[in-house]
């Protein structure tokens, strides 16, 4: 009689597939409302009341394994690789965040989550509702509130049960973008004295700041240098006359000092806007090293990312540099206004 044998366990191999090399794009929106802040008509002296509420129409822009090049509305979410870090992305004055559709879907197609506010006033829209002039661009200094509403609300909708956002947001590693006046919305949230007590009201700590051409929000407001919790990304045309690289590198230099990691991307040639909205040769640039970027200070557990490989990324001679100190300086441009046409949907 034979002995008997013992049966081996057959190995289980993982249904699971590996990392995509690019996730599609799902896009939802949603719409988070504060009570407790009016929106204002800044085209008429004093300014008139429009709302008694601030209503923020907020796109999540989400990978998805859904093919195609485009953006897909409300495709099925990849939580199955989630959850992904989280980008807030802070649009600029006079256009929307589909103004920035190129470089947004190009995070979201590395394994990012961006969550973009359309803010109530100074949007593409509401600029020409109210006479194309510079009045709107007031309401700047209600926006970092904004974009603190929307943390606040975006942590719980991503942990409760039943929402599209659970399992697909890891709040722990969050990240604040924003372009021009954007950018100084994000500066100043993250460490202007004028917004501590805001600053303060944040349910999670941001790991990275992108201050895309951007400047101090106003005259006579004090800065904290960033902790060394958070990573700086800076980045300024050398051409750019509506953002002058004196603003820009002011800004830096009040905030990089402290930082985790502080890099500042300098663009040769290029307009206010182009780099972000697709305009070549500065947008892959600006795509690569933005990326690279975030991978590095969210920690990307299937992408990492080193300094090198940020810097690498923005070295194109004649077209862009990165520069690690924690002080810039570059040529003078002055501020003539020209900031270029705005898109708001590409």
């Amino acid at each position: 009689m034979a002995a008997p044998t013992t049966a081996v366990p057959a190995t289980v191999a993982s249904t699971r597939p590996h990392y995509p090399s690019a996730f599609g794009v799902g896009i939802r929106t949603v719409t988070f409302v504060d009570p407790s802040r009016p929106t204002l008509d800044y085209a008429v002296s004093p300014p008139r009341v429009l709302s008694p509420r601030r209503v923020l129409r907020t796109t999540i822009r989400y990978p998805t394994l859904e093919p195609g090049n485009g953006v897909l509305q409300g495709a099925p979410p990849a939580t199955d690789f989630g959850p992904f870090p989280v980008v807030i992305f802070a649009h600029g004055f006079a256009v929307t965040p589909h103004t920035y559709e190129p470089l947004l879907d190009s995070w979201v197609r590395a394994g990012f989550v961006v969550v973009a506010p359309l803010f109530p006033v100074d949007n593409y829209y509401a600029w020409v509702a109210q006479g194309r002039g510079d009045a709107p661009e007031a309401d700047v200094w209600n926006e970092p509130e904004d974009l603190a509403v929307v943390v606040r609300e975006l942590v719980p909708l991503a942990r409760r049960r039943g929402s599209f956002l659970n399992g697909l947001l890891d709040t722990s590693k969050v990240a604040l973008a924003g372009q021009s006046d954007g950018a100084n919305v994000v500066g100043a949230l993250l460490f202007a004295d004028s917004f501590a007590a805001v600053r303060a009201s944040l349910p999670v700590r941001p790991r990275a700041a992108l201050l895309l051409s951007g400047a101090e929000i106003g005259d006579g407001v004090g800065y904290q240098a960033a902790s060394p919790a958070l990573s700086v990304l800076s980045t300024e045309s050398t051409t750019d006359y509506c953002n002058s690289t004196q603003d820009a590198t002011t800004l830096y230099d009040a905030v990089a000092p402290g930082a985790a990691h502080h890099l500042f991307l300098v663009l040769d040639g290029a307009t206010h806007l182009g780099p972000y909205d697709g305009a070549l040769p500065w947008f892959p640039v600006v795509r690569r090293v933005t990326t690279k970027f975030l991978e590095m200070s969210l920690s990307v557990r299937h992408r990492p990312a080193t300094l090198s490989n940020v810097r690498d990324a923005g070295e194109r001679t004649g077209v862009a540099t990165v520069l690690t100190s924690a002080a810039v300086a570059l040529p003078a441009t002055g501020d003539t206004g020209n900031c270029g046409v705005s898109r708001p949907y590409p």
